[in-house]
């Protein structure tokens, strides 16, 4: 059976039975106020409106009035006014103004002492959108089906007997329509978002509804269960873990809105570069070789970028081999959310060192024949500098440092 939710004045009302369960558990603890509407059954609706009526003799009329969900005159019962769904258990009476979140509104007049049903005109927001001339005795359904959202109220005529006495009452009633669950928002700092979309930084979330907000609920990334807030915002702060967060929010009617996600990438991408045999080198290596660079990211690579030489940073296609002007190369990425990675730097020199042989101040050429009992030598780099000097004496097969 489908269970539906009702509001008066803006809180929450129970099904009869759910009253007494309420009552019981006050006496020996605090009840959940969700689990009661969990449990809330789908009552018969008694309303309570009011009523004008003129009785008439043969001596001549009078007026009256009254209120209740039964038409009374003197002692006697006339009709009782009732909304309900096909499928139904309990009652319970309502007030003007309420608010009904039903999947069918069936009005009906439950004859008591009826002479004659004589008419019932409908209207939503001011406009007639029933008016219907009646008949019989018996107990009828002088409205049946959907209603959209809306304020509605209606005017029903009965006719009674009694004795000599004909009685014609008016009665009068209004309550409102409410099927539609809260309206929702998602915002990346200040730009609305749509659901699914990936993100980085704070997200809010926010519901708002016109027959006022339940709670919203939240399921943050590896949770099984939501959990709710009676706040009409969450957000998920900056540096949030990564993942999926879900969203929903419910009205005071016990419409639900639907389900809406949002993915919270903070994590940059990773850059890795290779040289041209496909060697893996870190950040700071120093080559004479070409090389290249990719990145990846689980959310996808917006964009590579690389530094040349005393230039600044442009475009870069992954894997394009680059070598060329000596000097330091820098490489990033930028994922499709903005998540910038480290910087990896990379030298390329490609210039040979300059070796000097000196005998005293003399320079000797490469190659050179001297008669001397020592000589020097020094190194020089325009490019990455010197790592070290080697050396092969005479009668040696290897170098030294």
């Amino acid at each position: 059976m489908v269970q539906r939710k009702f509001n008066i004045n803006g809180k929450i009302v129970l099904g009869m039975a759910m009253l007494l369960l309420v009552i019981f558990a006050l006496c020996i603890t605090a009840v959940n106020r969700e689990d009661r509407e969990a449990e809330a059954a789908n009552p018969v609706f008694l309303l309570n409106g009011t009523y004008t009526y003129v009785a008439q003799t043969a001596v001549g009329s009078t007026s009256g009035s009254g209120s209740g969900s039964t038409i009374t005159y003197g002692s006697e019962s006339v009709v009782e006014i009732r909304i309900r769904e096909d499928n139904y258990s309990g009652s319970y009476s309502i007030n003007k103004g309420t608010i009904l979140s039903l999947q069918k509104y069936n009005i009906e007049a439950r004859a008591i002492n009826v002479k004659s049903h004589k008419r019932f005109v409908l209207r939503k927001n001011g406009t007639v959108i029933a008016n219907n001339t009646l008949s019989g005795s018996s107990t009828i359904l002088l409205y049946s089906g959907s209603l959209t959202d809306g304020t509605y109220d209606f005017e029903y005529e009965v006719e009674h007997i009694q004795g000599s006495t004909k009685v014609t009452f008016t009665y009068l009633f209004d309550f409102k329509a409410d099927s539609t669950g809260p309206s929702t928002t998602l915002k990346n700092g200040n730009i609305l978002i749509n659901s699914g979309t990936r993100v980085r930084g704070s997200v809010t979330y926010t519901a708002s509804d016109p027959s006022g907000l339940m709670y919203i609920y939240y399921k943050n990334p590896g949770d099984s269960t939501y959990t709710k807030t009676v706040a009409n915002y969450y957000t998920i702060q900056n540096g949030a873990s990564d993942g999926t967060y879900y969203f929903y929010a419910k009205d005071k009617v016990g419409n639900s809105s639907s389900i809406e996600s949002v993915i919270i990438d903070n994590t940059s991408p990773i850059g890795k570069m290779y040289l041209n045999d496909g060697t893996l080198v870190n950040s700071g290596k120093v080559t004479n070789k070409s090389f290249k660079y990719t990145a990846t990211d689980e959310g996808g690579i917006q964009g590579l970028y690389l530094k040349r030489p005393n230039g600044s940073y442009g475009s870069y296609t992954a894997g394009t081999l680059i070598s060329g002007t000596n000097g330091s190369y820098n490489f990033k990425a930028i994922d499709s959310v903005g998540n910038e990675s480290i910087e990896s730097e990379i030298y390329y020199d490609n210039i040979l060192p300059i070796v000097v042989i000196k005998v005293g101040d003399n320079i000797v050429p490469n190659g050179g024949v001297i008669k001397a009992t020592s000589i020097s030598a020094s190194s020089t780099d325009s490019g990455s500098g010197i790592e070290k000097m080697e050396y092969m004496p005479p009668g040696s097969s290897s170098y030294s440092t």
